[in-house]
This record gives C-alpha cells, structure tokens and sequence, in this order.
C-alpha cells in the first residue's frame, strides 16, 4: 500500500532526509481491540488501521507504546496519558477501534468496559497542541462520544465512523455476495491486491477504511500539517456519500467529521 497510497499524499521528496523529515511531521498511533471471544473480532480493523499507516508514511508496530492491541481500560488510559506532544510543524494522527455500546462505553476483549466521559475527566488525559491532533474513531455510535464537551476538548478534530444510532460494518473482499465490493470499489481493491496487509484479514478493511483508501488514491493533498486536515476528513466522508448514493445503505454507515465547532454530515 505504501507504493499506492503514499506517493498521492506525501509529495516526493528531493532528497531521503527530506522524505525522513515529511515523514516525521506525522505522528501516527492507536488503539485498537480486536481480538473478541464474546464479541465478533474486528480484524478488518488492524487492516484498516495498517492501512492509513502506510497512507501516511508510518509503520506498525512503531515505538513501544505507540500502538496498542486489545488492551485494558488501564492501558487505554496510560496511552492516553502518555501521549505526547504533536510535532511542532506537523500533526498527531489517533486510531481508535473497539466494541462500543450505544451509551458510549468501549467494551474490551477481557469483557470490561469504561465510559469515554470518565476517562476524559482525567487531567491527565489531557494535553496541550490540541490543535494538531485528529482522531479517527472508528466504532460502533461513534458520534455519540465525539460530541462528548470533554472529547472535544481533548480531540477538536474527529472523523466519526458512525452516527450515534449506527452500527460499523466490515467489508470483505473475498465475498461477492450480498454485494461484491470489488467492482463497486476497485481503486482499494487493487491496492489491497498489490500490497495487502499483515494482519489476519488483509482484504478486510472497516467501512471506513474502505474509505479512507479509496479517498487517499484520489487525494493529493500533503497531509504534513494541520491545515490540510479538515478538507481531506471530509473528502472522505464525501466518498462515503457518494458510495451510499450510487450503491444504496446495506454494509455501510454515515460518516461525520466533527470539530470543536460544529458536525458536518455525510
């Protein structure tokens, strides 16, 4: 995917050092429960989260701490905590994925939960350079906890990947029914073809990553700093309405891009 996808957001570079630099301006990490026993597993969602890795010049596993899988409330709160600043020129990039419940609690592969309202009223959830940190939420009623006062406080700039009555879809490749998503998008799967991911589902990708790769292969834009960042959220929350108006609804959810101001709905 790197070949495919990173080429169209980052521009080339004169130089390794700078690519190295470009590179560096992006600050990507996560979060991500996966591996359910009581739940469905969302494998599709470690695909998805490789895949906008590689759209912005990262790699998993990254730095100790700096992408965590199927974690605890208390490590979900020590990497929120320990969270550093955003590059001085540049942006932090969040992805976070897990079982959620239509309250706004994320459910953990042990079966705990804990509710984003009570970890946000921790200070020490709280840092400074908000203004260069997006967050991709990609859960079940995710709306819901991105218009949470304390979340937008700690996240001014979220892309949702549900509405806060919806559900989150994974979509897989490899089934051509109900609807093969191969011809209806075949930009991501080629990409996938090219360069699937190292995860236990490489041509499954959550709808909204479904999205964001599909978004990414049309999108120029350099994604290095902050300011490209509202325009290029929506862009893919634009791909997601045109899909649901050409395609129809089933397998598919709304996505929203909310910032500290207002909620635009896709």
């Amino acid at each position: 995917m790197l070949g495919c996808v990173l080429c169209l957001l980052v521009p080339i570079a004169a130089s390794a050092s700078d690519a190295r630099e470009q590179t560096d301006a992006v600050d990507f990490r996560s979060f991500v429960n996966a591996d359910y026993k009581h739940l469905p597993k969302l494998f599709a969602w470690l695909s998805t989260r490789e895949i906008i890795a590689k759209s912005l010049g990262q790699h998993i596993p990254g730095e100790a701490g700096q992408h965590i899988t199927d974690g605890t409330p208390a490590q979900l709160e020590a990497f929120l905590s320990g969270l550093p600043e955003p590059p001085e020129r540049g942006v932090q990039v969040i992805y976070l994925a897990s079982q959620q419940t239509p309250d706004g609690a994320w459910v953990f592969p042990d079966r705990s939960r804990v509710a984003w309202a009570d970890l946000l009223n921790q200070p020490a959830s709280v840092s400074s350079g908000l203004a260069r940190r997006v967050v991709i939420l990609d859960s079940c009623y995710s709306q819901k906890t991105a218009e949470l006062a304390e979340w937008r406080r700690w996240a001014p700039l979220t892309l949702c990947g549900s509405a806060s009555h919806e559900v989150v879809w994974e979509i897989d490749f490899d089934k051509r029914q109900p609807r093969d998503f191969r011809k209806r998008l075949p930009q991501a799967w080629a990409a996938l073809c090219k360069h699937p991911p190292t995860t236990p589902a490489p041509r499954r990708l959550s709808y909204t990553g479904a999205m964001w790769l599909t978004a990414s292969l049309e999108n120029t834009a350099d994604l290095s700093g902050p300011s490209a960042w509202p325009t290029f959220l929506a862009s893919v929350a634009d791909t997601s309405s045109r899909f649901r108006a050409e395609h129809g609804l089933p397998l598919t959810s709304t996505l929203l891009v909310v910032s500290m101001g207002s909620t635009l709905d896709n």
